[in-house]
C-alpha cells in the first residue's frame, strides 16, 4: 500500500544526482533479465522478486569499479550511508535505470514492513505503478528531480504488486524497516 508520495528539494541529493548524471553513463552495463513482465493473475500469483528487469545495481557489477576514496563506488556508498546514518534501516535497492530501464511486476512479499523509495527522474519520463486495494493499476508519474514514496509491503491478501519504468535517466534508492518510525526518520532528513 502506498502511504505517502511527495517531491523534495535537498542540496545533498541534488549534488549527488548532478554528479551521477554527469558520469559517462555509457560505461554502465545494466543487468538484464528477460522474462514475463506480468503475472497471469495479480490475485493468485506472488512474484516476490521481478522476473523481468533492466537496471544497474549501484552496489553490484555493471559499472566502473573505482573504489578509491572519492571514486564512483566510494561516492555512491558514502552518499547512501549518509541518508540512513543513525537510523535502523536496511538498504533494499540502489539502482540506476537507463533509458528503457525497468523493474517488472513483483510484490516484495519477502520484505514485510515499510519502505521509502527515493527517486530521481532526469526528465520526468518515468513512472511507478502498483495494484491498489480495488485491484486496479494505479500509475504515479515521477516528477522531474527527487521524490519519495512511503510504502507498506505485506503478503497474502495484503501483498502489493508494483513495477517501475524509465524512458529517461532514473535513480532509485530504497530503504526498508519493520518499524515505520525509522522510515519517517529518513523522510524527515529530506
Amino acid at each position: 500500500m502506498i502511504i505517502e508520495t511527495e517531491t523534495f528539494n535537498n542540496e545533498d541529493f541534488n549534488a549527488f544526482s548532478s554528479w551521477f548524471i554527469n558520469l559517462d553513463l555509457g560505461e554502465f552495463e545494466p543487468i538484464i533479465i528477460e522474462g514475463p513482465e506480468q503475472p497471469e493473475s495479480f490475485q493468485t500469483d506472488d512474484w516476490r522478486l521481478p522476473k523481468s528487469l533492466k537496471l544497474v545495481d549501484l552496489f553490484g557489477e555493471g559499472y566502473p569499479q573505482d573504489s578509491a576514496p572519492g571514486g564512483i563506488l566510494d561516492t555512491i556508498y558514502t552518499f547512501i550511508k549518509s541518508i540512513s546514518e543513525g537510523i535502523e534501516t536496511q538498504i533494499a535497492l540502489a539502482s540506476y535505470y537507463p533509458t528503457g530501464g525497468h523493474i517488472g511486476w513483483h510484490t516484495n512479499s519477502n520484505f514485510l514492513g515499510y519502505n521509502i523509495l527515493l527517486t530521481y527522474s532526469e526528465t520526468g519520463d518515468s513512472f511507478f505503478e502498483y495494484v491498489n486495494s480495488e485491484g486496479n493499476v494505479t500509475r504515479i508519474d515521477d516528477p522531474v528531480g527527487w521524490s519519495y514514496k512511503i510504502t507498506e509491503w505485506g503478503k497474502g491478501a495484503d501483498k502489493v504488486w508494483h513495477r517501475a519504468r524509465a524512458q529517461c535517466n532514473r535513480i532509485t534508492i530504497t530503504f526498508f524497516s519493520k518499524d515505520e518510525s525509522n522510515i519517517i526518520a529518513i523522510k524527515n532528513k529530506l
